[in-house]
């Protein structure tokens, strides 16, 4: 058996696939891969074809390529190979049947350079996950991986992270996912993204039954999206992996998950919902989800205002369900009182190899901090505009709206934002950045710090 027959029989034993083609409709396919004879050739090695393309197109290779050709993954985060050399790298893809793994994170590529990987896609066979992300493809570049979507069946992880994408731009994206029976896991995280958008994947998602892995963390999604987003994950058998965090779900975002853990064939092992706004009362509903889960192995809820209260509201639920299979539990930023310290030494009795981390616990009048590499309020307000590509001054013209920008409309401000962070917080980072302690901040304080 030569390697493409071997790859091409891994692929058929483990995923169910016929490998043969790539569509139902090879003849349709129109590359620049197949239109340039003389570069792709029968007589070179794969190494030889890309050397040759880069050469055509002026554009230095990469020794990095040419020795990860011949194995599993081609990994070249942070390599900055822009348009060209994703251009390059496509063209010389066309034919390789040994890579499995893509990742291009962080690389400069626009929607040209997608474009070209779109189309290798519709005749590489071979690839079943691909990292575009932190790069910049555009709706152009997500219309040419919609359309690739529609002939390729090999591709099970496709990672569009990071991109400045804006509602519009994920429509054609959402019309594929709708009918798509391949991809196993999408993720979208720190996009643009709100509730138009959140409700297009959401009507996706309610035909799709095979999705195993979501992740829509650091958008700008508010309770009226993720509502009709998480309502289409109810109704998912095949979801496994759901990653909310750093939305605006708010209570009512909470309710609905705990319909999704309360049911009896829930398929979810792995939930992070943290810092997605969510009270006393959502902590109860997510507490009230646990009674009766038997499948969800990993719970990230830390960084929501429910501080111990709803914490132990969490705690009781998972006692009251002897069955429950969790074996993390992340708790970030939320304070134990005794209720809680003495709840989880109730858990450890059963559940010994249980793993819970939070933040501090308070005994009496003592406060003991449990994890010192807690981060400070200007680092979370640094990662918060980073994360989310905002611009200094369009936060502080929103802040100020042309008047003075004081300790309490900085605080309100920011909350409207959806900043994780909590009152003390906000007052605390409003005390660090305001440097000659007038209260009042000025542009020149709001950005002294060099976010």
């Amino acid at each position: 058996m030569n390697r493409k027959d071997e790859r091409s029989s891994r692929l058929t034993d483990k995923e169910g696939l016929d490998t043969g083609s790539c569509s139902s409709s090879d003849a349709e396919w129109d590359t620049d891969v197949e239109d340039n004879n003389d570069l792709v050739s029968d007589n070179l090695s794969i190494e030889q074809i890309y050397l040759r393309i880069c050469e055509e197109l002026g554009v230095p290779p990469i020794t990095k390529v040419t020795k990860q050709m011949k194995t599993d993954v081609i990994d070249l985060k942070h390599y900055g190979i822009l348009d060209k050399g994703a251009k390059a790298l496509a063209m010389a893809m066309g034919k390789n049947v040994t890579v499995a793994t893509l990742n291009l994170h962080d690389n400069g590529i626009n929607k040209a350079g997608a474009i070209e990987i779109a189309k290798m896609l519709e005749t590489n066979c071979f690839i079943v996950k691909l990292d575009l992300s932190s790069n910049k493809i555009g709706q152009e570049g997500v219309a040419a991986l919609a359309k690739m979507l529609r002939r390729n069946v090999t591709l099970r992880d496709l990672n569009l992270s990071n991109n400045k994408l804006l509602d519009e731009d994920i429509a054609l994206l959402c019309d594929v996912l709708s009918t798509h029976r391949y991809l196993r896991c999408l993720r979208l995280s720190g996009n643009e993204l709100g509730d138009k958008a959140s409700t297009m994947i959401g009507l996706a998602l309610r035909s799709n039954q095979v999705l195993e892995c979501l992740d829509v963390s650091w958008n700008r999604i508010l309770v009226k999206g993720a509502v009709s987003l998480v309502k289409a994950c109810k109704e998912m058998q095949s979801l496994k992996e759901l990653n909310l965090s750093w939305n605006g779900l708010s209570d009512k975002g909470a309710k609905v998950i705990r319909e999704i853990l309360e049911k009896p064939d829930c398929s979810l092992k792995v939930l992070d919902i943290t810092s997605i706004s969510i009270g006393t009362t959502g902590a109860e509903h997510i507490a009230k989800g646990l009674r009766k889960n038997t499948s969800l192995k990993t719970l990230r809820v830390g960084k929501n205002p429910f501080m111990s209260t709803g914490a132990f509201s969490i705690f009781k639920g998972l006692l009251k369900n002897p069955q429950n299979s969790l074996e993390e539990l992340f708790l970030e930023n939320v304070v134990f009182d005794k209720e809680c310290e003495d709840a989880l030494d109730e858990l450890l009795k059963t559940k010994p190899n249980f793993l819970c981390k939070w933040d501090v616990i308070i005994k009496g009048g003592d406060t003991r901090a449990l994890d010192e590499t807690e981060t400070t309020p200007l680092e979370k307000f640094i990662q918060f505009m980073r994360t989310r590509g905002l611009r200094m001054v369009d936060m502080y013209r929103s802040l100020a709206r042309g008047d003075v920008l004081t300790e309490d409309k900085f605080v309100r401000g920011l909350k409207s934002f959806n900043v994780p962070m909590t009152d003390k917080e906000l007052k605390q980072l409003f005390n660090i950045l305001d440097l000659n302690g007038d209260n009042e901040m000025s542009f020149r304080e709001f950005s002294f710090k060099g976010i």
